[in-house]
């Protein structure tokens, strides 16, 4: 059966995401983190890159903040998630009011918008999105931790929206495997849309054929 997957008034960014503080000097890394990986990819970088980038002539900056590295790559995929998460949150509010074939529809978009309109709404967000692609092939942990997470509500009400829907059981491990394709593919798909200047499909396009893909994946 096809699904008209309704349209959402969540275009925009809200005024209240946490955008980050240019004047702070641990958010001025995360910004420049987050811009070098996805220009150059997270190993393509250096720390001395990123401390250049940020205007930063302490060279244990990262060190103090971060702890490492991999501590500052946390930090960089967390910081535009929490507004993502948001935005996907926001999208379901309202969900019980809707018929049931309309809240399916509305879930498997909430899988996909909220990560087009950060690619589109800010000038890092095209370069989050690369950044996220890659990192989903580094670290299972660090996706689970600040990507996957139960304590996002957005996430949590996307998954329990779905498992109300699935037609039989399905392993915990099996599971966790099909959200990581997931999301690989919706942020790769994105990431690629970004690339070719928003084409060559239209936005609204390029929503609904990662919903119908996702719901294969996840129902």
């Amino acid at each position: 059966m096809a699904y008209i997957i309704p349209m959402s008034n969540s275009v925009a960014p809200s005024p209240t995401d946490p955008v980050p503080d240019a004047s702070n000097a641990k958010l001025r890394l995360v910004e420049a983190a987050t811009s070098l990986f996805g220009e150059h990819g997270i190993d393509g970088v250096a720390l001395k890159d990123i401390l250049e980038r940020a205007g930063q002539k302490n060279q244990s900056a990262v060190q103090y903040h971060f702890g490492s590295k991999d501590g500052l790559v946390a930090a960089a995929l967390k910081a535009r998630f929490l507004a993502i998460d948001a935005r996907r949150a926001a999208m379901l509010a309202g969900l019980e009011t809707l018929d049931r074939e309309s809240q399916r529809a509305l879930v498997l978009r909430a899988t996909v918008e909220p990560i087009v309109v950060e690619a589109e709404s800010h000038s890092q967000g095209p370069l989050y999105v690369r950044f996220v692609a890659q990192a989903l092939q580094r670290s299972d942990q660090l996706i689970q931790t600040h990507i996957l997470s139960d304590a996002h509500a957005g996430f949590k009400a996307v998954m329990a929206a779905l498992a109300r829907e699935r037609k039989g059981p399905v392993s915990r491990e099996e599971l966790a495997q099909r959200i990581r394709m997931t999301m690989h593919l919706t942020m790769t798909a994105i990431a690629d849309w970004v690339a070719h200047d928003f084409g060559p499909h239209s936005r609204e396009d390029l929503i609904s054929r990662l919903a119908a893909a996702n719901a294969a994946l996840l129902l």
